[in-house]
């Protein structure tokens, strides 16, 4: 079966995907810890157990954790946006939220594809050529 990547390379045309921020969400009890050292520290993964890794969204931050009523301000999100994309090696990319795939989030029939066939390239072209092709989908089918 044809995974995402190639797909991708089908296409060689890439866009500028620099005006979209990079996200990476927090619990509010390790922002003063970040912000303190600058750095966004690895940790362990339940997805890919047992990597240590850091996760980021592109356009919007898309992680969520457990609701909590009434939480004290330690226990609401923060929020890291980058302008720039930092030079970050990625070790995977994924369309989606690879946490909710695992963990049967999403409709059935995406639940049956392999998330190795949904992954890109880990690079910021393969992310680009994503984009394009979606918002160029998507601009042809609102287009009046």
């Amino acid at each position: 079966m044809p995974n995402l990547k190639a797909f991708l390379e089908l296409d060689s045309k890439g866009c500028v995907i620099n005006h979209l921020p990079l996200m990476h969400t927090a619990h509010g009890e390790d922002f003063l810890s970040i912000e303190k050292s600058g750095f966004i520290k690895p940790q362990e993964c339940k997805v890919f157990a047992p990597e240590k890794l850091s996760y980021f969204f592109l356009g919007r931050p898309a992680y969520k954790s457990s609701v909590v009523f009434n939480p004290s301000f330690w226990q609401l999100p923060a929020i890291f946006v980058f302008n720039q994309l930092p030079l970050l090696k990625a070790k995977r990319i994924f369309p989606f939220d690879s946490g909710a795939l695992k963990n049967g989030r999403y409709a059935e029939i995406i639940g049956r594809i392999n998330s190795d066939d949904l992954s890109v390239d880990e690079s910021w072209e393969a992310v680009s050529k994503l984009i394009q092709f979606f918002s160029l989908t998507l601009i042809s089918i609102f287009k009046v």
